[in-house]
Parts: C-alpha cells; sequence; structure tokens
C-alpha cells in the first residue's frame, strides 16, 4: 500500500521540533496544521511553484545554527529543476529537502505530471547533492529523516505518495498572516527585532 503525506507529515512533527518549515503550496500547510496546530508557527508557506527551495535555502544560510526542512511536490519542483544545482551550489549544510511525489497536480485537478518517468534522487545526486534517498514506505521515510538530520550536508529525500483522495478542508489562514505569524516565531526563538516597531517611529 502506498503512504499518503498526510501519514508522513505526523512522523515529521517530533522530528522538526522547534527548527522551521517551508511548504510548497496550501494543501501540505493545511496537512501541517491539522498536526501540529497554529500555536507555534514554524511553518511559511510559498505559493509560487518551484521557489519552496530557494525560501528554505535563505533561510539555512541565515540561521546556519537550525535545520530547515522544505516540502515540496513534484510538480512544483518541474518548474524549477535548477534549483537542485543551487542547493548543491551553496550546500547548506541544515537543509533537509523533502519531494513528496505523488505524480499529479493535484490543485490543478489531479492531472498527471512527468514524474513516473523522472528519477528525482539522481537528478539531485547528478547536480552533486550527496545524501540522496528516495523511499516508499513510512518505516523508511522516519529513517531517511532522521539519518538526514544527523548529518552536516545538504539532504534530499523523495517520499513516493498517493495522490489524495480528496482535498483537506480550506484553511482558516491566508498568506499575509502566515507571514506575520512566521516571523513573530522567528523573532521569539532568535531573540531578535525582524518587523520595525511602528509604535517607535
Amino acid at each position: 500500500m502506498i503512504m499518503n503525506s498526510l501519514d508522513c507529515i505526523k512522523v515529521l512533527k517530533p522530528i522538526v521540533g522547534d527548527n522551521l518549515l517551508v511548504v510548497w503550496g496550501t494543501t501540505k500547510t493545511i496537512e501541517w496544521l491539522q498536526v501540529n496546530g497554529k500555536d507555534k508557527m514554524n511553518v511559511f508557506t510559498s505559493y509560487a511553484m518551484g521557489e519552496a527551495a530557494m525560501v528554505g535555502l535563505g533561510l539555512a544560510l541565515a540561521l546556519p545554527h537550525r535545520k530547515i526542512f522544505v516540502l515540496d511536490g513534484d510538480g512544483a519542483l518541474l518548474m524549477n529543476l535548477g534549483s537542485l544545482t543551487t542547493l548543491a551550489n551553496k550546500a547548506p549544510k541544515n537543509l533537509i529537502h523533502i519531494l513528496f511525489d505523488n505524480a499529479s497536480y493535484v490543485s490543478g485537478g489531479r492531472l498527471p505530471t512527468f514524474s513516473k518517468a523522472t528519477d528525482f534522487a539522481a537528478i539531485a545526486k547528478a547536480a552533486s547533492i550527496k545524501f540522496t534517498r528516495t523511499v516508499k514506505s513510512i518505516g523508511d521515510f522516519k529513517t531517511a529523516v532522521e539519518a538526514a538530520v544527523k548529518q552536516a550536508q545538504t539532504a534530499f529525500i523523495v517520499a513516493k505518495v498517493a495522490v489524495d483522495e480528496k482535498f483537506p478542508p480550506l484553511g482558516t489562514m491566508d498568506g499575509l498572516e502566515n507571514k506575520y505569524l512566521f516571523i513573530r516565531y522567528l523573532e521569539s526563538i532568535e531573540k531578535k527585532q525582524i518587523l520595525p516597531d511602528i509604535l517607535k517611529r
């Protein structure tokens, strides 16, 4: 039986802990919030296809003392395969890029992607990302992520998952709210001010 992304996210929750998460699209964000709640807003949603890894890269370079997890989709990554060469070139030691590959553009009506004929892990390896894994079971997924956390190098994990039978319930948080909640969380854990205090102007 093919694993689903929600079960993977349940496995991720204790591993991610207080570290930071960048997620492509609303579906995986909603699944994360279903599991993790909104009390600790350590998740930032990237709405531009193919850009989640680049947002994660920026955070990884700015915060080298924290693990940065990127949750991506096959359709999104196909829009920016060049991001893998950028990750390999910058080689942050604290970035874990997880690709949920369901061979489908789910939000576009479940149209198929070309990922069935694509070996993403091989592409990442050819781009010089040394830690690459492709997993098809929850046990292997957990093992791969735990191993990636222990490594001091960029990691790329492809998780083969089923197409969601139904969309998760609509979220109650838009991108603007997400941005400010994420920044406030970042300020609280880093003990640094990011947004200006308008009352002091």
